[in-house]
């Protein structure tokens, strides 16, 4: 679920920088920056999200401590 939430956010931000302003790459800038931080943090947004709204636990994550 995680590669489709972040692929949708990715090509939105092409079709829009595309059609509408070149600002929009911004977007898909600060989706990298995330992922890459995400690796050495432990911490990635959309998992958080996720977690929020599906009240599932249990998510191997990498970098995440055994609960």
């Amino acid at each position: 679920m995680l590669d489709g939430i972040v692929g949708i956010i990715y090509l939105i931000s092409v079709v829009l920088c595309l059609s509408v302003d070149i600002q929009w790459v911004y977007l898909a800038g600060v989706v990298a920056v995330l992922q890459i931080s995400s690796y050495f943090t432990g911490f990635c947004p959309v998992y958080f999200l996720l977690d929020k709204f599906t009240h599932e636990s249990g998510h191997k994550r990498a970098g995440s401590k055994p609960i």
